[in-house]
């Protein structure tokens, strides 16, 4: 079919797609950093922000934000970024317009630059999904973690609990975010690899959003970058998905100049292509390893988490009611690595180092803070002895706060948990929606 004539943009759309390049440009270019892997792909301009931004922070006496290495996305110094980027995009496309006004569109421009976007997005989808086909980026929950109330949990805590738990799930969205990547790396299949792209980056930003992930500005312009994509395959996806209608082919860009050169094109991407995906699986199993040698391991008994079967003080059941909260009933008995936690009734954890083995004579209890650090000038809160016996169990007997206490304890391990034992049922005659008989009715 014979070309149709080629139309001029209008100013609006050739202002707003230099601000856009520009501001992408600054963003992702070569790669973003944090965002992908290897680490070294991103980071060019680093050492540029890390000068501006101070001195920026300063101009609107924020502080002087630093580059933020802790692992979080969405630090001041972050967010003060991405508003430099946007000055900085703003200021270049008004001076790439004065000075390039004359130019009727950006048609070869564009096509260039989107061969750069979708390896961007590639090498991002593909570093997303690889730390996830392996468990990597979301690990089994450990027994701390498994032991820990579901309320005294942070949201981000909460939802890499809920990913850690299904191995299926989560290898199911890092094979998802791999397709994705790798439908990205060729120009027929890059509609589609950004559909998916946008779908599941979709998802993840809303996760981010919703359990205070801090990768909310990364995740977000990934997003962006795929729409980006999609943007000229609007019209193309509307006919076809809503109002269905016979759609043309998608303009793939530049035609290599002669065969010589597309063989040679096609060899470096060849390359390229299993160089990156090789360094990935490599990185993904040495990090594997890594995690699993770093893994929480379960306690050996007698150390463990262990339920109250029954408690008295001073000879007597606890009856209500109780006002003072060390009076209370205990629920819980931790002990791990001489530290000992006790939950009574409804109150947080409270944690107390072991002043000898408590497991072989009667121990002193030196209270603890919120971060297991000793409390200046704390009076032991009192002497427990912890004897194991035969059926898993342990009793515990001593003074606690002033008063003779008598507790029967039962260990929970995490094989006996029912994140970890329930597993799959293809029939199921009703939900099981379990939980501990200590923890109904709280």
């Amino acid at each position: 079919m014979p070309e149709s004539p080629s139309r001029s943009w209008s100013l609006p759309k050739r202002i707003g797609y230099r601000a856009l390049l520009a501001y992408l440009f600054l963003f992702f270019f070569p790669f973003p950093a944090g965002l992908v892997n290897p680490g070294w792909l991103g980071g060019a301009f680093d050492r540029v922000w890390a000068r501006v931004i101070p001195w920026f922070g300063g101009l609107l006496h924020i502080g002087i934000p630093r580059l933020n290495n802790g692992g979080s996305g969405d630090s001041t110094f972050d967010q003060l970024r991405v508003v430099c980027m946007a000055i900085v995009a703003m200021a270049a496309a008004a001076v790439w317009s004065f000075v390039d006004r004359k130019r009727a569109d950006y048609r070869t421009l564009n096509a260039y630059a989107r061969i750069w976007m979708r390896y961007v997005l590639a090498v991002c989808m593909l570093t997303y999904g690889s730390v996830k086909v392996l468990m990597v980026q979301f690990e089994p929950p450990g027994y701390g973690r498994l032991i820990q109330p579901v309320g005294e949990m942070s949201p981000m805590a909460l939802l890499w609990t809920f990913m850690g738990s299904s191995a299926l799930y989560t290898t199911f969205t890092g094979v998802t975010e791999v397709a994705a990547g790798l439908l990205l790396l060729f120009r027929r299949t890059t509609t589609l690899g950004a559909l998916v792209a946008a779908a599941i980056m979709t998802n993840v930003f809303v996760l981010n959003l919703s359990y205070d992930v801090p990768v909310k500005l990364g995740s977000l312009h990934i997003l962006i970058l795929a729409i980006v994509l999609l943007g000229p395959e609007a019209g193309r996806l509307i006919d076809f998905l809503v109002l269905n209608r016979p759609t043309g082919p998608a303009d793939l860009g530049p035609v290599p100049s002669s065969r010589a050169v597309a063989w040679s094109l096609a060899g470096l991407k060849l390359v390229l292509v299993v160089g990156l995906l090789g360094y990935l699986s490599w990185d993904t199993v040495t990090q594997y390893r890594d995690h699993i040698a770093r893994r929480e391991k379960e306690p050996v008994a007698p150390e463990g988490n262990y339920t109250v079967d029954s408690f008295t003080r001073d000879g007597r059941k606890v009856r209500p009611p109780v006002l003072n909260p060390d009076d209370f009933e205990w629920k819980t008995f931790s002990l791990r690595e001489g530290v000992i936690g006790i939950r009574t009734g409804f109150g947080p954890v409270r944690r107390f180092r072991a002043a000898g083995d408590i497991t072989h004579h009667p121990t002193a209890l030196v209270p603890l803070d919120e971060d297991s650090r000793l409390i200046p000038g704390a009076a032991p809160a009192g002497v427990l002895e912890f004897v194991a016996t035969p059926n898993g169990g342990a009793h515990v007997t001593g003074f606690f706060v002033n008063h003779a206490v008598d507790a029967e304890l039962q260990r929970r391990n995490a094989s006996d948990m029912p994140l970890l034992s329930r597993g799959f049922h293809w029939v199921s005659e009703a939900p099981y929606f379990h939980m501990f008989a200590s923890d109904k009715g709280r």
